[in-house]
């Protein structure tokens, strides 16, 4: 893989939120703005938000959450309680390296979910030399390192594995928990995870399906015989498939978890993931604490590509001597823009 670079500044990385749905521009119960940010994380523009309009977070919805380190563009609602619209014009000039513009109405709060997809502008930098970049139309839906950070699947399978006391250590580790609530609760290590946010919790076993899943894709390509270049992330290997594959094949995979449903006939490599976690689906159901017991979802094998563009190659005027060129594309919600990069820089 070549050398390269991405997000060395935030406008080198921009992202807007393609809707599922028209706004009504008469009227509704909720409010819809475009939130436009710069270095700032999505839930911190919102808790924002609700601190100056003095309103509950729950009354301001969001289709998705957007990468910190870039320029971004996304929707939110905001209930339509007496002068709002009024009171969010009153108070721009607050917002820190972010704006609001209003949009319309809709009669629906917006929930995680409530999109298309998103299109990504993308500046690649520090490159040594210009070289072809083939038109990509479909790519394998894995996760990326942003999904996995530091031990995050390592905290979530210890949790599923209902080893608390690793699963303690690993977070003190991250420095999600502090001495105090330690040494409070002392071996009750069900109390000491249930300090952390349910939010935040979810997350570590989000990562570990991830990770399964991940894995599940890597089988796939392996039993298909499908022709593939290697690349390395942070949970080991990555297979890209060096033709694009028959989008007939397609199938929705699931993220392992307690019920899920399976198609395409891979029952046996997800046995076989199951066995080499020494898992049991049953670990799946979290009785200590329920809120964190997990059921299967599905996850396409399989993401097009659409709109894809490039410009030319430039000098990088960031990196002397290196080149830069920028590239654009859609692709579905939940899918990694980063994915599609590494799949073009596969040489």
């Amino acid at each position: 893989m070549q050398k390269y670079q991405i997000k060395q500044i935030p406008k080198d990385f921009i992202v807007k939120e393609v809707p599922s749905f028209v706004f009504n521009k008469e009227s509704g119960k909720y409010l819809i703005y475009k939130l436009k940010k710069t270095n700032r994380n999505t839930e911190d523009c919102i808790q924002f938000i609700c601190k100056v309009l003095k309103t509950k977070r729950k009354f301001v919805g969001v289709a998705g959450t957007k990468d910190k380190n870039a320029v971004t563009e996304q929707y939110i609602s905001i209930f339509n309680v007496q002068n709002t619209k009024n009171r969010v014009e009153g108070l721009k000039d607050r917002f820190e390296n972010f704006s609001l513009e209003f949009i319309g109405f809709h009669n629906s709060p917006l929930s995680l979910g409530d999109l298309k997809g998103n299109r990504f502008e993308i500046v690649i930098r520090n490159l040594e030399k210009e070289f072809e970049i083939e038109k990509p139309y479909f790519i394998v839906n894995y996760f990326d390192d942003q999904r996995f950070s530091i031990n995050n699947k390592e905290v979530g399978r210890a949790i599923i594995k209902k080893d608390f006391k690793n699963a303690v250590k690993l977070l003190k580790e991250q420095n999600n928990l502090d001495e105090e609530t330690i040494n409070l609760y002392k071996t009750d290590y069900i109390k000491i995870i249930r300090h952390i946010p349910i939010k935040i919790l979810k997350m570590f076993i989000h990562s570990y399906q991830s990770y399964l899943f991940n894995g599940l894709c890597k089988k796939i390509i392996l039993e298909k015989k499908y022709t593939y270049l290697e690349s390395t992330y942070s949970q080991g290997k990555l297979f890209f498939l060096t033709k694009e594959p028959n989008t007939k094949l397609n199938v929705s995979l699931p993220l392992i978890g307690f019920g899920f449903e399976m198609e395409g006939g891979f029952v046996n490599l997800v046995d076989e993931i199951i066995k080499e976690e020494n898992l049991d689906l049953r670990d799946f159901i979290i009785r200590q604490i329920p809120e964190l017991s997990s059921f299967g979802a599905q996850r396409d094998f399989l993401i097009p590509i659409s709109n894809f563009s490039k410009e030319d190659f430039l000098d990088d005027e960031l990196n002397i001597g290196k080149k830069k060129v920028k590239i654009a594309f859609e692709i579905g919600k939940g899918s990694y823009a980063t994915m599609v990069i590494k799949k073009i820089m596969m040489r």
